[in-house]
């Protein structure tokens, strides 16, 4: 058969096997019962770092077509492969659905929603972890597998994946401290301008120096790099924070030159509305 012909054949399976799924036609075999036979996984894709839930799920659809369900299991992707965080079984002596936390941390942290293989209408494992209680190594990838039967008796395994990232936004900028402190500087005096801030995980929320003159209306970007110390980005859990030092020569041709110091935004140019700031002003 040609390559053509082929892919039209598939393509045609495919439209087939939704209609089947979705009501448009009668079953035809069993087949047809297997192919339309799924799981649903729920993550949060995107969780903002202390401030949002982090939800995650595994349920099979199309649960009039399972003859029972025999396990749900829920691993995350580590560096050795996936492992286990909960599995959900029958007691074979209640007859009732057992949870298995394989990872205790995971139960502490977690509220859970339910975590039932019967009735096969509300089967399913749901539960949440609070903004307060998210980690850092949430993050990654998940696997959801329900194990169990079609009603036509076919044995069963439906997997999917899904991924959870962390958007891990500044938090603080310190007050800008200033060496030799002094309310006016004499023209061509060196000071040394040192801000601090805890500034997230994205790169726009590295620490970045703005000024302005007294000819100047807004902030831009100071323009060379050789004065300042940009500074280490140090780890802390999620968050980084960074501690950066400017030099600056007081100029002789303007009254005063406003310094801010920015983390945040979505770019690094100066005077991003989102951006967390700290100011000060040396008057010559």
């Amino acid at each position: 058969m040609k390559l053509i012909e082929l892919l039209v054949v598939r393509l045609l399976k495919r439209i087939d096997n939704m209609d089947v799924c979705f009501g448009n036609k009668e079953y035809q075999q069993i087949d047809d019962i297997v192919v339309c036979q799924d799981v649903s996984i729920q993550t949060t894709r995107t969780v903002n770092y202390m401030k949002d839930t982090l939800k995650l799920g595994c349920t099979p659809t199309n649960v009039n077509l399972w003859n029972g369900i025999a396990a749900i299991s829920l691993s995350k992707n580590t560096s050795s492969g996936f492992r286990d965080i909960v599995l959900v079984e029958r007691n074979l002596r209640s007859l009732r659905s057992q949870a298995n936390w394989m990872q205790s941390g995971w139960r502490i942290r977690g509220i859970v929603i339910k975590e039932d293989l019967y009735p096969l209408s509300s089967s399913g494992l749901e539960f949440y972890i609070p903004a307060n209680r998210v980690e850092c190594s949430d993050e990654g990838t998940y696997r959801c597998i329900v194990v169990g039967s079609s009603i036509a008796n076919s044995d069963l395994v439906k997997e999917k994946i899904d991924t959870v990232q962390l958007t891990v936004k500044p938090t603080t900028i310190n007050q800008i401290q200033i060496h030799p402190q002094q309310p006016i500087y004499a023209r061509y005096t060196v000071v040394l301008l040192r801000c601090t801030g805890t500034v997230g995980r994205d790169p726009a929320g590295e620490i970045r120096w703005c000024y302005r003159r007294d000819d100047m209306f807004n902030f831009i970007g100071w323009p060379n790099p050789d004065d300042y110390d940009k500074g280490m980005l140090i780890s802390n859990d999620c968050q980084n924070s960074q501690t950066s030092t400017l030099r600056y020569n007081v100029s002789a041709d303007y009254q005063y030159t406003e310094f801010r110091c920015e983390t945040g935004g979505t770019t690094m140019v100066c005077g991003h509305s989102s951006a967390i700031t700290s100011n000060i002003t040396i008057y010559r």
